[in-house]
C-alpha cells in the first residue's frame, strides 16, 4: 500500500542522481540535481522492470521528474541517518528473482538490456537503491501496532470481508485467521500516510527548481 510513486513498485523505481551535469538540468532539489538523462534513463529502468514501452513524452519526464524529486529527499534523509546501502548479495537476489519472473532465460534478458538501452550495471544499481529505499521507508515510517480486539472486528467486517467478497464466493477465513493480514494493511495504511505527511513537509522546505525547458 505504500504509495508506487516513491516506491517501486514502490515502489517506485528511479537511477540515483549524478553528481555532477552531465547534460540539461531539469530539477534542482537544493543542492542535489536531477538531468535530463536521469528522468530517461529512470523511464527505462522502470519500462525494462514492468515489462512496457517506455514513454518520453513532456507529461511522462515530469511526472518521473516528480518521484526523482522525492527520492531525493529520502535520500538527504537516509544520508543524514547514515542508512546503510544494500549488500552486493542482496541485489543479485533481487535480480535473479527479475530475471525469473520477467525472463525465459538469460538470452532473453539480454536482449532486452540491449533493446531497452540499460546496462547491466545501470540495472543493478538501481535495484540496489530500490532495496535500499524499501527498507529506510519501512524503517522509518511504519508503526509497529497492536490493535483492540475492537480495532481488528471494525477493519474485518468494514474493509476485509467487502474485499474477499468483492473477489471471490469462496468462505471468507475468520477474524482470528486474518488476524496477520489485518495488521499488516492497518500498518501499511498508517506507514503511506506518514510517509506522504513527510513528503509534504519535506517539499514545503526544500528548494525546488524545475527547469521548464527540460519538458518542453
Amino acid at each position: 500500500m505504500l504509495r508506487t510513486a516513491v516506491i517501486a513498485a514502490a515502489m517506485a523505481l528511479m537511477q540515483p542522481l549524478h553528481a555532477e551535469i552531465v547534460d540539461r538540468i531539469a530539477v534542482s532539489v537544493g543542492d542535489q540535481i536531477i538531468t535530463l538523462s536521469d528522468i530517461r534513463l529512470a523511464l527505462r529502468v522502470a519500462g525494462f522492470l514492468d515489462g512496457e514501452q517506455p514513454v518520453f513524452t513532456p507529461q511522462a519526464r515530469r511526472q518521473m521528474a516528480g518521484r526523482l524529486v522525492e527520492q531525493a529527499l529520502l535520500r538527504q534523509e537516509m544520508n543524514l541517518s547514515r542508512f546503510p546501502t544494500p549488500d552486493a548479495k542482496d541485489v543479485d537476489s533481487m535480480l535473479a528473482s527479475v530475471k525469473q519472473q520477467r525472463f525465459s532465460g538469460d538470452a532473453a534478458y539480454r536482449a532486452a538490456l540491449v533493446r531497452d538501452g540499460i546496462t547491466e550495471a545501470e540495472l543493478k544499481r538501481q535495484l540496489q537503491w530500490q532495496i535500499r529505499l524499501l527498507r529506510f521507508v519501512d524503517f522509518r515510517f511504519t508503526p509497529a501496532l497492536l490493535l483492540s480486539s475492537k480495532d481488528l472486528r471494525e477493519y474485518y467486517d468494514k474493509e476485509f470481508l467487502p474485499r474477499w467478497k468483492a473477489k471471490t464466493s469462496a468462505p471468507p477465513p475468520t477474524l482470528e485467521q486474518s488476524r496477520a493480514e489485518i495488521e499488516r494493511d492497518v500498518n501499511a495504511k498508517k506507514a503511506n500516510d506518514a510517509l506522504e505527511r513527510w513528503l509534504k513537509f519535506s517539499r514545503e522546505r526544500a528548494r525546488i527548481v524545475y527547469h521548464e525547458e527540460a519538458f518542453q
